[in-house]
């Protein structure tokens, strides 16, 4: 779909094999970087990162440096 909108430059290589190594780099960055960054991300949730609220509104209100959201 996006190819079709938006056709230069191509999303995916051209050639079966290129197009095998890309799938291989991206199974291999999900399978090793991926889950490294899911635990770093979990352990700090879980801790120091529990004072954060995650909803949309705190997050726009945070960027901005508006007023904390009360709920």
């Amino acid at each position: 779909m996006i190819e079709s909108r938006f056709p230069s430059p191509p999303l995916f290589p051209q050639t079966r094999k290129k197009q095998a190594e890309a799938w291989m780099l991206e199974d291999w960055l999900d399978e090793s970087i991926g889950i490294a960054t899911r635990f770093v991300d979990y352990e700090f949730r879980a801790g120091a990162g529990k004072q954060i609220n995650p909803s949309v509104l705190s997050q726009l209100s945070d960027s901005i440096g508006a007023a904390p959201v009360r709920y």
